[in-house]
């Protein structure tokens, strides 16, 4: 996870400078296995959707780490709409960047490839690594351009956010909230493809969060946010389902 801490002082990169810059230059060191290679090696088609982070250049993209399958960004955050961050276009398909979907939101992308590639692996075994860059803050400025940490905050479609406009949310919680509710028609959506296939009970899902929350959604009764020690932003929850090897239970061993 690499950042390009210019941008918190409001600077703007150009491409030239983007390219050279630690966010396209530094990644995850290419001689660690990930569980892409591991699984690959396995027998099993591999896909990633979503948000990778583990670097831009292609020695560190998905398709050279294990991974048959990619349609993301490569690195933190993004605009959900412009699929930019901060100015640079950041949406890849393969190894390559692409526009073709720009101005669609996100989420709806990655849910649509998601689906894709389950079809497209239905008839041998498959992984799928499916993180979505919602509810992250949208990486992109905000309006003030005098202020270096103005931001877009949490982008989501208007007809979610609709859904919370009576109630008593602050407008960024009422974004918060649509984001993750398009999150959970997306993972349904998910979930039904793998039922249509008949797949759904011998499927291994985990569901889980990277990290804690950053304090729009809240975090109580734990302490603090994310990116502090507390243990609202260390622990996070990891619900994993597999109907046909386990029973539910509750586990705090992690």
């Amino acid at each position: 996870m690499v950042r390009n801490d210019l941008v918190n002082y409001g600077h703007r990169y150009s491409e030239q400078e983007y390219a050279t810059s630690p966010e396209m230059t530094i990644g995850l060191d290419p001689r660690e296995l990930t569980l892409g290679n591991v699984l690959r090696d396995a027998g099993y088609r591999c896909g990633m959707v979503g948000k990778w982070d583990m670097g831009q250049a292609k020695r560190y993209l998905p398709l050279q780490r294990g991974f048959d399958f990619f349609y993301g960004h490569g690195n933190n955050g993004i605009d959900y709409y412009t699929h930019e961050r901060y100015g640079i276009h950041s949406m890849f398909a393969g190894n390559s960047r692409t526009k073709a979907d720009q101005g669609t939101y996100a989420t709806d992308l990655f849910q649509r490839e998601a689906l894709r590639f389950i079809r497209e692996s239905a008839e041998q075994s498959w992984f799928l690594y499916l993180c979505f860059n919602a509810p992250h803050g949208a990486s992109s400025f905000g309006a003030d351009e005098k202020n270096p940490k103005s931001r877009s905050g949490v982008q989501a479609p208007p007809e979610y956010v609709a859904k919370y406009a009576d109630t008593k949310l602050a407008d960024n919680l009422k974004h918060y909230y649509a984001a993750m509710t398009r999150n959970g028609c997306a993972i349904g959506a998910v979930l039904a493809l793998i039922a249509e296939v008949k797949q759904a009970d011998n499927t291994l899902v985990i569901f889980q969060s990277d990290n804690g929350g950053s304090g729009n959604g809240g975090n109580a009764p734990l302490r603090g946010p994310r990116a502090r020690f507390g243990r609202a932003g260390c622990e996070c929850l990891s619900s994993p389902a597999w109907p046909a090897r386990s029973r539910g239970r509750v586990s705090d061993e992690f």
